[in-house]
């Protein structure tokens, strides 16, 4: 939708046209600026930023809840701080209602997204953001804390690492104990306790779920061999196998635990062609140099090279580079 379109569709009549003007309105003006969004907006920078904000902020009010949400997110994709009181109003709503989940989840967004912008531009603003969020991991409802865990990530608050591995030994809830697991999973280098907390969720109840694999591949990108057990669960999961044996990848000779059911799924010719590639890929990481099963790996690879299919050969080229580049440490 273009930038003239959805001023003109925020403010219609009809609840349909008007929820996707503004739902398409701070996109529409983040790609008139060409900026990626979260972004902040000065009324100077374009000639119709006032007026989308005006728009944004009349949007708050609306009688349909999901378009007020959606204001909501808008004002914060454009960095503006006017939408923070409000959702503090919002974080504040103590119901559990399908409208009061909406609009607990679009104020935290909104407001991660005001601090996103803030980030590096305005330290005041950024350190408000990250006080607000704080708050609200406080929260009695899980829906609340299910979206803080990753807001407060993704805002760069520095003690969100310790804080969501202290809430993970205690969480009673699957979904915020899924999404935690996720936040962690988001940070580029984790802290050897929060690698433990990690460790000891494998060894739980919770190591079949979705937490568990997320673990799993966060410890494998860590280097940590505790991760195998699960990983190699998982190649036998045809929802999580992909993901598996790329992390079997990563771990190399560490993963040797690994090498028969990887070269099951190699040998499976029903078994999808890029799965296979990343099953060969795993072996070349994994099995010993000069073993039947690295040779075979490496002709698979060799064979694969050309493939009818164009994403198979850009997979193999892609596990090509992966294998001939240098490794890199774990982070």
């Amino acid at each position: 939708m273009t930038l003239a379109a959805a001023l003109r569709d925020a403010a219609h009549g009809d609840a349909a046209v008007r929820a996707a003007g503004v739902r398409n309105l701070a996109p529409a003006l983040l790609a008139a600026l060409g900026r990626p969004g979260p972004a902040y907006c000065d009324d100077a920078d374009h000639v119709d930023v006032a007026a989308a904000c005006a728009r944004l902020s009349t949007a708050l009010d609306d009688g349909v809840v999901e378009i007020a949400g959606q204001a909501a997110i808008g004002l914060g994709a454009l960095g503006r701080a006017e939408v923070l009181e409000r959702a503090a109003v919002w974080v504040a709503i103590d119901r559990a209602d399908d409208d009061t989940r909406w609009l607990h989840q679009t104020a935290i967004i909104a407001t991660s997204y005001v601090g996103v912008a803030a980030r590096g531009r305005d330290a005041a603003l950024h350190g408000r953001v990250i006080e607000r969020l704080r708050a609200a991991w406080r929260s009695p409802h899980d829906d609340v804390r299910f979206q803080v865990a990753l807001a407060r990530v993704e805002v760069d608050d520095p003690d969100a690492e310790h804080d969501i591995v202290a809430a993970l030994a205690d969480e009673d809830s699957a979904e915020v104990r899924d999404q935690l697991v996720a936040a962690l999973a988001l940070l580029p280098r984790l802290e050897p306790a929060s690698l433990e907390a990690l460790a000891v969720l494998l060894r739980s109840e919770h190591a079949l779920g979705d937490a568990g694999m997320t673990a799993a591949t966060t410890l494998a990108a860590h280097g940590r061999a505790e991760s195998v057990a699960r990983l190699v669960t998982a190649v036998g999961r045809r929802h999580e196998r992909d993901t598996a044996l790329e992390a079997l990848g990563d771990l190399g000779p560490a993963a040797a635990a690994a090498i028969a059911p990887a070269e099951g799924v190699l040998r499976r010719w029903w078994n999808p062609p890029i799965t296979r590639v990343r099953a060969a890929y795993a072996l070349a990481r994994i099995a010993p140099a000069g073993s039947q099963a690295h040779a075979r790996a490496l002709r698979a690879l060799g064979r694969w090279a050309y493939h009818p299919r164009a994403a198979v050969r850009e997979a193999v080229a892609d596990a090509r580079r992966a294998l001939d580049g240098p490794r890199s440490p774990p982070p």
